[in-house]
């Protein structure tokens, strides 16, 4: 196996050479989940051993060419965030509300950003409406932005119901400015 993510890792460098080449992208948002809402599919012990080298030797490699990392993983692995530090990462997107934000905020200090921390468990549905949208969304801003190192948004990319995707991008913007008005 670890020769496989070896081989996986050659080919991602040799592609991503490509992308920076080419493109000049300023960040790259490379999406691996290693766990679900509840836990690592592997213990850390064993994604340290097999999994990290590789990401270690990918991310080196992205950082010395100039670009920003932003890391998309919605599942529980707060228990890896120096590690996300020691890769590189710059943003971990997806950070669940279940996983210890603060605590998180607090080990990696300030060295990693973490995007997401709204539970779309409460608001993505049909019956969803704009108090009950705009009541997650200032929680979580009230709750995580004083922390520093962190942006409110949804943890994966978009949410299952368009109508919540459009609320969400509005309260966003109103409490997000409003916030940035307080605070800035």
């Amino acid at each position: 196996m670890y020769e496989l993510l070896s081989a996986y890792t050659d080919w991602k460098i040799k592609a991503i050479d490509k992308v920076i080449d080419h493109i000049h992208p300023d960040i790259l948002h490379q999406h691996d989940d290693w766990g679900n809402k509840k836990d690592l599919f592997l213990p850390p012990s064993v994604w340290r051993e097999l999994i990290k080298p590789h990401y270690k030797r990918f991310y080196d490699h992205v950082k010395s060419r100039g670009v920003l990392i932003q890391h998309h993983n919605d599942s529980i692995s707060g228990v890896l965030a120096e590690d996300m530090v020691e890769l590189g990462i710059d943003m971990w997107q997806g950070v669940l509300p279940q996983d210890d934000i603060p605590g998180i905020i607090e080990k990696t200090e300030g060295k990693l950003i973490l995007m997401g921390g709204i539970d779309m468990q409460k608001i993505d549905f049909p019956g969803a409406d704009q108090e009950m949208v705009d009541a997650e969304v200032m929680h979580v801003i009230d709750t995580y932005m004083p922390l520093g190192s962190f942006i409110p948004c949804i943890t994966s990319i978009f949410a299952i119901h368009k109508n919540v995707d459009d609320m969400l991008n509005q309260a966003l913007n109103k409490y997000g400015a409003l916030y940035a008005e307080k605070h800035f």
